[in-house]
Formats: C-alpha cells, structure tokens, sequence
C-alpha cells in the first residue's frame, strides 16, 4: 500500500516495524492501529489516513506471517536430516539458528530453539 503524498511518513516508516511484532503475538493489532491513527494526527492529514495505516499494517502482518511460516519450515526441513543421522542438540540448535538467519530472522530465538526441541523429540 502506497501512502499519499500529503501522508505524514512516519506512521508509515513505523508499520513494517509493529507488523512483524503483530505477527509474532508481542503486540495487539487494534492497539497498533490506534497508535498509528494517533501518531498521524499530529498533521493535518487527508481523509482516508486511518483506513491507509490500517491496509499498511495488515499488509505488513501478513508479510511476516508468510515468512515466518517459511522460515519454520526451512529450520524443520534442514534439521531432518539432522534428526535421521541423531545429530547432537548443539549441533540441531545451531543448524536451526543459521536457517533462521538465512530467511533473515523473523523467528526469535526462543521459536527457533522450540522448533529444534520438537524436532529432536520427534527421534525419540
């Protein structure tokens, strides 16, 4: 979604940056929206704002939500080999880190290490 020319660019700079918090469940929507309305009211803005914040945010959740979905299964799909030869844990949790970096880190640490812990309880 592309804002209009008479937009204050900040709550849409701002976007991105609360959409991928949205979708990983730190942040509410409604609340993310709300501050964003609030934030572009400070100048006088064209009518429509609020409805171009909220396409931005949802657009931007959605883009996060693709790829952490992708992400997730990248990590689970490079730790089975892994899993198959009985790798060690270190050695599944670092395998798992580098797969996350390489899809550019939209899982936080925790998600990654969770993600390798069932996949290493799945040999079991």
């Amino acid at each position: 979604m592309h804002r209009h020319n008479l937009d204050p660019p900040a709550p849409f700079r701002a976007a991105p940056a609360l959409a991928r918090l949205i979708a990983a469940g730190l942040l509410d929507y409604p609340e993310c929206l709300a501050a964003l309305a609030e934030a572009g009211k400070a100048a006088e803005t064209p009518s429509g704002l609020r409805t171009r914040l909220a396409h931005a945010l949802t657009d931007g959740v959605a883009r996060w939500t693709i790829r952490r979905a992708h992400a997730a299964r990248a990590i689970r799909g490079a730790l089975a080999p892994l899993v198959a030869e009985r790798a060690p844990a270190a050695r599944l949790l670092a395998a798992a880190a580098d797969e996350n970096r390489v899809h550019g880190t939209p899982l936080r640490q925790m998600e990654v290490h969770a993600i390798a812990r069932a996949q290493a309880a799945r040999r079991l």
